[in-house]
């Protein structure tokens, strides 16, 4: 079982669509498919997303190339997907050091 939680907040704003996601836990690649699931499926219904990402326990690279991916998909749709999360420093010089403008 994954040590994962996602909590959702929506509201709608000149017609479009907005959600405050906010994700903790392990953000690690044996939880990365439920990661994924959970996002894409939520994500979907939405013209503008925050994730917020709180008291991340552990995080990998796998977890940043999907947000990436993310932001990549909802771009081309005329979409937007933005990112407030609280990495350690330790982890956001990994990040940084992999090649991701986190």
């Amino acid at each position: 079982m994954s040590n994962i939680k996602i909590s959702k907040k929506s509201s709608e704003k000149s017609g479009k669509k907005h959600l405050e996601l906010t994700i903790k836990g392990d953000l690690v690649l044996q939880n990365i498919n439920e990661i994924k699931k959970e996002l894409k499926k939520t994500l979907k219904n939405y013209d503008y997303v925050n994730i917020k990402g709180k008291n991340i326990e552990r995080a990998d690279i796998t977890f940043v190339q999907i947000i990436e991916s993310l932001k990549k998909q909802m771009n081309k749709k005329e979409e937007i997907l933005t990112t407030d999360i609280e990495y350690s420093y330790d982890l956001k010089t990994l990040f940084l050091n992999a090649g991701f403008n986190i």
